[in-house]
Formats: structure tokens, sequence, C-alpha cells
């Protein structure tokens, strides 16, 4: 393994550098424990380096086009850093040198996506939570790193951000902020509250106007659809330039998020397969381990007995990890616990 620092006091960091570190990235998947204890030092190599490049930057006469380059290179293996974590399952063993790679990363690079998405996936933690809060409250926010840490205020919902979420859940935020601080920020409101209603009508209104994509128009629907009844909803948005298809969709999910017992469990048998998109699954699967509605599971299909015992679908292995529980059993009895 070739080991390379920089720091202030070295040679300027080259492509050369990078490409060493990306073939050590390349071999991962052949060692025994595919690089599990490799990866804290390429961690702080590409952070290192990626520090590096950026100090160059302030020199009197920096080469801005080869400093570019040195960064592509940097940020696409971080990116192929965390897409091997993932893909090999070793994001449990390395939350601390995630959160390092999210710190020491462009807040406007791809790879956040996939490193925050490895945090998910370890499954819930208070020093994880810690650093998203502590990175929201901030002064240092922007970029994807931003969209980001609100995604993951919509599956674990936090008072301590309440007031930031608000900020970006309005008509005055960037619609690609504005879509999941306002689910976040629907999910922390009380149902019904006039004032949280008023504030995601606004941004509803806003962002069908803006029309961005990144689902902004949808993340700003389910936020309202949180704390607004459906009669409101269609009231204020039937006839308008919001989409039938969401329009319907924030009715069947504001009558859901309303519904409680038997009338939330028949509203997922009868709904979930056939008309709930992901979000939505998202949302009935969270319910159903939270609340040990192991029955659902069967009723559902997402569970299947193989020769090497029971299976589960790709999205409820998901779910099961980012909330931190396990499913065990047969198809026909299976058992919901805590890991």
């Amino acid at each position: 393994m070739v080991a390379v620092f920089f720091n202030n006091i070295s040679l300027a960091v080259t492509l050369n550098d990078i490409d060493q570190i990306e073939i050590e990235i390349k071999q991962l998947n052949s060692q025994s424990d595919h690089g599990l204890s490799q990866i804290p030092s390429l961690v702080s190599q590409l952070n290192s380096a990626e520090l590096s490049q950026n100090n160059d930057r302030e020199s009197p006469t920096p080469n801005i086009t080869e400093l570019d380059n040195i960064l592509n290179a940097i940020l696409k293996n971080k990116l192929a850093l965390a897409d091997h974590i993932n893909n090999y399952q070793l994001y449990t063993s390395l939350q601390q040198q995630l959160m390092s790679l999210i710190a020491g990363t462009d807040k406007t690079a791809i790879a956040h996506k996939s490193i925050s998405f490895n945090l998910l996936l370890a499954g819930p933690n208070s020093e994880v939570e810690s650093f998203f809060v502590n990175y929201l409250n901030s002064d240092e926010i922007g970029g994807l790193r931003l969209r980001e840490a609100l995604m993951y205020f919509t599956l674990h919902p936090n008072d301590a951000v309440k007031d930031r979420v608000s900020f970006f859940a309005s008509e005055r935020g960037h619609p690609v902020f504005r879509g999941p601080a306002s689910w976040a920020f629907g999910k922390l409101s009380v149902i019904d509250d006039s004032a949280a209603i008023a504030q995601l009508t606004s941004a509803l209104n806003q962002s069908i106007t803006d029309n961005f994509g990144f689902d902004t128009k949808l993340l700003t629907l389910l936020g309202l659809a949180e704390v607004a009844n459906s009669e409101y909803i269609i009231t204020n948005f039937m006839g308008t330039e919001l989409d039938e298809d969401l329009l319907i969709l924030a009715v069947r999910y504001s009558a859901y998020k309303r519904a409680t017992g038997a009338e939330k469990d028949l509203l997922i048998s009868s709904t979930f397969n056939e008309a709930m998109i992901d979000y939505e699954r998202d949302e009935a699967l969270s319910y159903i381990l939270k609340n040990n509605k192991a029955d659902l599971l069967k009723t559902l299909g997402l569970l299947f007995d193989t020769d090497n015992g029971l299976a589960l679908s790709p999205e409820l292995a998901q779910l099961a990890d980012i909330y931190g529980y396990q499913i065990s059993g047969s198809a026909d009895n299976p058992i919901i616990s805590a890991k």
C-alpha cells in the first residue's frame, strides 16, 4: 500500500498521486476484508489531497485548469470509495470515516449522496445524528451536502433542527432545499397547525411555479399533507397547476397519516402495492417495523423463503437497516426485532 499524505509543507498534489489512490481503491475488493482495514487511510489521503489542492488555489498564480482536473479526480475517487463501502456493506464499521469524508468533501460534490446514504444504512446512531444536527445548524451549509442532510431528517425528524428546516421550507428557500425541508418540517409540526399549513401552502405554490425538478413539488406536497387534511388540499389545489396524480397522492397520504390502528393497516394492505410511490412505501415500512406489524409483511409479499433462509425484498432490507431492525423466522411467521 502506498500512503500519500499532503499538507501545506509538502509537495503539491498531482494527478499521478490521485491515480495511485485510484489503483488502491480498485484493489480493495480483492482483499480478504474487502479493504476494511485500509479504507481509513484512503479517506485521510483523499481528504488531505482535497485540502492541499484547495490551498494551492490560494497561491499567487494558481493553475486553475490543472487544479480543477485534480479536484475532479479526487471527487471521482471519493464516490468510488463510497460505492465500494456500500457494495460490501462496510458502512456500520466505518461511520467515523464516512463522517470525516463528508466533512472533507466539496459541498457540491455528487459523492455526498452516496456517502450520506451509507450513513443512513448504518442504522440509528446518536453520534451520526449529532453530526447532521450540528452541520445543519452551522454556518457552513450549502450544496448537495445540505440537501442530503435535509433528506436525513425526513427519515429521522429531530426538533433540534426545526428552526433551520423551517427556514428552507418556505417560498424563499431554494427549490433544491425546499422539497426535503418541507417534508421534514411537516413531520416536525403538529397536525392541523394553522401556521405550518399556511407556510407549507405558500411553499407548495412556489414549488409549483418553479417546476424545478429534484422531486421539489412532490416533497413539498408531502410536507403539506403531513399537517393539512384532504379537504383542505382539494379545496386549495384542485384546478391549479398541480398535477392531478400528485393531488390524488396528497389526499391518499394525508388520509394515511391521520389513520390509526386497524384503519392504517387496512390502508397499507390495500394501497401499498397498487398505488403507493416509493416515499409512501418507505413511510409504510417505517410504521410496520416500528409497530411490529409482522403480519403486514406477509400480506404485502415482501418476504421469501429460500434454501438459504428468509430473504427480504430490497426495499424492506434497506429500511430495516436504516431504522435498526432485523427480520428473522420464515415468510409465514416473520419476527421483527431491534438490532
